[in-house]
């Protein structure tokens, strides 16, 4: 039975209002503490750390209404380096809005039960409240992940959590109504909405398209000279430049997307987080794959500076994500798992791409540039004609030279074969004799 059966949501939604009812009871006071001194701050980082993470190196949640931290000697720096930034961020929203010297911050936990593909657990989102002798305002939520919602809808819409459903108190708040009951609702997370399931499905199209061009780019490399008669390496440099156009688009906005969401939610952009570093190598490949809309279209004289970036522009993009991906494996002290292995084969193949096309271009780039020079005749005499002459001369001879050893290593194939080699050499001999003495007379 699927784990979003509705008779198993139901029963799911009743057990949990039981979980929901017990911790309501417990909530009707909020935790108080004034935000002018530096060691509230001390006391606001354990009030906000211990509901969202629980007891660094224990299991169970701590309830924070009670003094049990106190017991704990440096507890705050228990929590792990990215636990410890979460909090700190959460902190710098909640003080962003508190303008009163006066203002005593309140924090209470808001209970949710989930039910997913992975079984049932519980987290916590705090609700943070200003309070002062003139005004009560709630500023917002603030989760697990160091984001911070406006509001309880902002949350519904915009939370990380995993495919789910999810059982909470109304509008984020523990309300009874005239008969005693709580408003306890339920609803799936944000992972399961329409738009994101489409953009899942994007995602995956996106990668697919290019893995086939790709496979089709090294075949057409590979068996080129086979694939001559219907000039298969420019059709495939020309789609693939398409397909970089629409997928370059797509992921620059994706990822741009996501930076901006963790931006207004008050989450920190800094490389120092593996997610970060990798949403900007993301968006910087995007915008690669964009700008490639020059390099494959009609190229023109100019066009030249742009290939030259393009090819920089991928050596570093690669580098970048290939020590990225070291990086975090040396940090984190372990072996790359089969999804990161799978990955990285993916971006390696989706580099071998990129220089196969760029070569491809590279060649193309040089046959505009003489049909240009065919096209529009220049004075011979010109410095300029000059310098295009011994450009299409240096050409013609490399090609010639090119032919003419090719050849040379046929016919040496050929007489080596027949026994030819001895004749051939007495002949070579014989004429170098006649051209020393005809020299010599």
């Amino acid at each position: 039975m699927e784990w979003n059966n509705p008779a198993k949501i139901a029963d799911f939604q009743q057990a949990s209002y039981a979980k929901q009812s017990k911790l309501a009871a417990k909530l009707q006071d909020f935790m108080k503490y004034r935000s002018s001194k530096q060691e509230d701050i001390e006391k606001l980082k354990l009030y906000i750390g211990l509901p969202l993470y629980g007891v660094p190196g224990n299991s169970e949640q701590l309830n924070p209404d009670q003094e049990e931290y106190q017991d704990l000697p440096n507890i705050f720096d228990r929590f792990s380096s990215n636990q410890q930034k979460n909090i700190n961020s959460i902190i710098s929203a909640i003080l962003s809005y508190s303008k009163n010297p006066a203002d005593r911050i309140q924090v209470s936990k808001v209970l949710l039960n989930l039910r997913s593909p992975n079984g049932q657990s519980d987290v916590y989102v705090l609700r943070i409240r200003l309070e002062n002798d003139d005004e009560k305002k709630v500023v917002g939520f603030a989760d697990g992940e160091g984001r911070f919602y406006k509001h309880w809808k902002d949350f519904l819409l915009n939370n990380t959590l995993p495919i789910c459903f999810m059982v909470y108190p109304r509008d984020g708040k523990y309300i009874r109504s005239d008969q005693g009951e709580w408003f306890i609702n339920g609803t799936y997370s944000a992972a399961c909405s329409l738009r994101n399931s489409f953009l899942e499905k994007v995602d995956m199209v996106c990668h697919m398209s290019g893995l086939v061009l790709t496979g089709l780019g090294i075949g057409a490399y590979l068996f080129r000279p086979m694939c001559s008669c219907v000039r298969l390496p420019r059709v495939v440099c020309v789609a693939g430049g398409l397909v970089n156009i629409a997928t370059g688009t797509y992921f620059l906005l994706r990822n741009a997307g996501t930076l901006i969401d963790k931006r207004v939610h008050r989450q920190t952009l800094s490389l120092e987080q593996k997610e970060n570093r990798q949403l900007w190598i993301n968006t910087t490949v995007g915008a690669f794959g964009l700008s490639s809309l020059g390099i494959y279209a009609t190229l023109e004289s100019n066009k030249t500076i742009l290939y030259n970036a393009a090819i920089y522009s991928s050596h570093f993009i690669f580098g970048a994500s290939l020590s990225n991906f070291v990086y975090n494996l040396y940090k984190e002290k372990r072996l790359p798992t089969f999804v990161e292995s799978a990955q990285f084969s993916m971006a390696l193949f989706y580099y071998c791409n990129t220089v196969l096309k760029m070569q491809t271009t590279s060649q193309m780039l040089k046959e505009e540039k003489f049909r240009k020079h065919l096209k529009y005749p220049i004075r011979v005499g010109s410095s300029k004609g000059k310098r295009i002459a011994m450009e299409v001369q240096d050409e013609l001879l490399s090609q010639l030279y090119d032919k003419v050893t090719e050849h040379e290593h046929r016919i040496k194939q050929l007489e080596n074969g027949l026994g030819f080699s001895d004749t051939r050499q007495k002949m070579k001999s014989k004429s170098s004799t006649l051209s020393l003495m005809t020299l010599t007379t």
